[in-house]
């Protein structure tokens, strides 16, 4: 009996499908933004809490794959290399059976929680011709997990059953094809129990029963008919067919999951504030053709602060929050003006189409920008994507740089012990000649990044108008932990107060230095890593040293180039919509001649004096006086660090980011 095609057949000369499928899309990003828990934006496996919620299955299968309508078999993914003479991909090295993606799909196979599987029109072992790009074939049924060998490597393997109750043919089972053996149509697999690991399994391979469990002293052999132990032979093993065939039992099998994510009714009584929840930007599934929308924004008619300073264990370096109130909200042009004008104003904020470079798919940014001034290499921006300050046509644009020119000023003048008229003198020359405009709605937000590109100044400052935003600093990990991804000691950077092993690595690092190879210090690198026993560690991120909560008219700037160096920071997004205007001094000299703005930006001839404004008042109606200095104590604080902490980050809606130095 023929279960699959062979790779070699082209997709065209395939049978058509007898359906179509529940739901489809011809980018990866409108598949992920319109399926529920569908999040597999550059992997083929999402995973969230432990469990396993899809899986994309494509392009090259492994050795055994399988798929006919109703099952499919897959080898887990990782430990691939390329071979550097056929250029082949090839495992490097066993399969651990204890991986994340394994153990979460354990997880789920015990929680009976049917997983999404996504095809490609690119995958050989479809029985049909896939009508479109991305095809769901729709929910599945994990049932199977188990070790075998291939090519003298271990490797895992995954079996999905598909979740239909009503015995009902697939949408991609061939059309005019009769279904010739359909699901526990056969006798059940045989089942035996190891007599070395004493753990069961069922027989998978016809040429016998084996154990399957890949710690285990008797694993891929069996007992031949004249009573030999052998080992199987990897390159004759079928698949035995009580084994693919069988039916497995599943609690609340006819409870069908819903794909799609319930869309945004709107009607005469919503409400505005409605037009900013998660529904108003989710994609949506088309319920006439069942292809997945991207929802991407089109053209409609369309001194007073107490202040927070926080330092870090690099000379120079720090963050100082500027935490607003009413009457600086209030005052005229202030932060309530802003809000009002960017929701009044179209000033260009769109959602950015950006292809990386090797990737044919094309990414979405989640949340909505404009850059005005200098061009900056953010992703998403591009380089037709800004515009001059005097093309911005809401003035509060060319307020808010004005007003973080002046803040940026001050709080130099303060920190450094010295006159605004010689802090001035100094800045201008490198005052803000850039500023990013970001919105954010609901459940939106940026992952873990620094802003550390070349040419950017030392000083960035940022507005917050709008709902609340919690702003996150940590030490990146491979300065952290002290070694990269890839297993690298970090040699570029001297170890700081917080970091990992700190003493150790600090007695050490400069001997590492002078002993590095002029050959061969990749090598050197790693064993360096080795010796020091340094590890990155399966989940373990690194701490979170700085938590700020970003209210309305807050300010946040961050001082020190050594900060980009050694931290990343992330935002998250608390409440409906908000907006987070950012200004750097981008240095011109860094700039490529093809990308340097039309018009040269001029210097900021605006004016803003914030303590100009009333002062704040206690509760007795007294005035509160500001000395122009810096509160002590509560309010001046040292970044140290914790010594180690584990777990995930937290699901951010970035567009799949969280991006770290290597």
């Amino acid at each position: 009996m023929a279960y699959v095609y062979p790779s070699g057949i082209p997709e065209e000369s395939k049978p058509k499908p007898k359906g179509r499928p529940p739901a489809f899309a011809n980018e990866r990003y409108e598949l992920v933004e319109s399926i529920v828990n569908c999040k597999i934006y550059q992997s083929g496996c999402y995973t969230k809490d432990s469990y396993v919620y899809a899986f994309l299955y494509t392009g090259y299968p492994a050795m055994r794959d399988f798929m006919d309508s109703n099952v499919v078999i897959a080898r887990a993914s990782g430990g691939m290399e390329t071979d550097g003479t056929t250029k082949e991909r090839r495992l490097a090295a066993d399969q651990k059976e204890n991986a994340n993606n394994t153990r979460a799909l354990k997880n789920t196979i015990k929680a009976y929680n049917p997983v999404v599987l996504v095809t490609k029109n690119d995958n050989p072992l479809v029985p049909s011709r896939m009508p479109h790009r991305y095809c769901v074939l729709g929910h599945y049924k994990p049932t199977h997990i188990w070790m075998e060998e291939q090519n003298g490597k271990k490797v895992v393997r995954y079996r999905f059953e598909r979740l239909n109750s009503q015995d009902e043919p697939a949408w991609f089972h061939p059309e005019g094809v009769e279904e010739i053996c359909p699901p526990g149509s056969l006798e059940r697999p045989i089942v035996r129990s190891c007599r070395t690991c004493r753990k069961s399994c069922q027989q998978v391979y016809l040429q016998g029963w084996a154990c399957l469990n890949g710690d285990c002293q008797a694993f891929w052999k069996f007992t031949s008919s004249s009573g030999e132990v052998q080992k199987l032979k990897d390159g004759d093993l079928v698949y035995d067919p009580r084994f693919v065939k069988q039916k497995t039992a599943w609690p609340g099998e006819h409870l069908q999951p819903s794909l799609g994510y319930k869309p945004l009714v709107v009607s005469d009584d919503i409400r505005a504030e409605d037009l900013y929840t998660r529904a108003a930007w989710n994609g949506m599934i088309c319920p006439q053709c069942n292809g997945c929308m991207l929802r991407n924004c089109k053209p409609n008619y369309a001194n007073n602060f107490r202040t927070n300073v926080f330092r870090f264990p690099v000379p120079g370096c720090y963050v100082a929050h500027k935490i607003a109130n009413e009457t600086i909200n209030k005052a005229p042009g202030g932060p309530n003006d802003i809000f009002k004008q960017l929701q009044l104003v179209d000033i260009g904020l769109r959602r950015r189409k950006i292809t990386p470079e090797g990737q044919k798919d094309a990414m979405y940014i989640r949340h909505m920008n404009q850059n005005f001034g200098m061009r900056y290499n953010f992703t998403g921006t591009g380089i037709d994507n800004s515009r001059s300050f005097e093309e911005a046509e809401a003035p509060a644009i060319r307020d808010v740089r004005t007003r973080l020119n002046w803040s940026a000023m001050q709080i130099i003048a303060r920190n450094d012990d010295k006159t605004i008229q010689e802090v001035a003198a100094a800045w201008k020359p490198v005052e803000f000649n850039e500023e990013l405009v970001l919105s954010y709605f609901e459940d939106q937000g940026i992952g873990f990044h620094d802003d550390g590109e070349t040419g950017v100044g030392p000083v960035i400052g940022t507005l917050s108008v709008g709902d609340t935003g919690k702003m996150q600093i940590r030490m990146k990990a491979t300065r952290y932990f002290g070694v990269s991804k890839t297993g690298l000691y970090d040699h570029e950077y001297p170890p700081i107060p917080g970091c990992l092993h700190y003493e150790e690595r600090l007695s050490r690092h400069d001997q590492i230095l002078r002993d590095a190879p002029e050959k061969n210090k990749q090598k050197y690198w790693k064993q360096v890593a080795q010796d020091l026993k340094l590890k990155r560690g399966g989940n373990k991120k690194p701490p979170v040293l700085l938590e700020m909560t970003l209210g309305m008219g807050d300010e946040a700037f961050m001082v020190g180039h050594p900060i980009q160096a050694y931290y990343e920071h992330s935002v998250t997004h608390k409440g409906r919509m908000r907006f987070a205007l950012t200004c750097r001094y981008i240095d011109p000299k860094f700039v490529k001649p093809g990308e340097m703005p039309p018009l040269e930006v001029g210097l900021d001839m605006g004016y803003y004096d914030g303590s100009e404004l009333p002062l704040p008042r206690d509760a007795a109606g007294n005035t509160i006086p500001n000395d122009g200095k810096f509160e002590d104590g509560e309010n001046d604080h040292v970044m140290g660090g914790m010594e180690d902490a584990t777990g995930p980050d937290k699901d951010v809606e970035n567009g799949g980011y969280d991006e770290e130095e290597v």
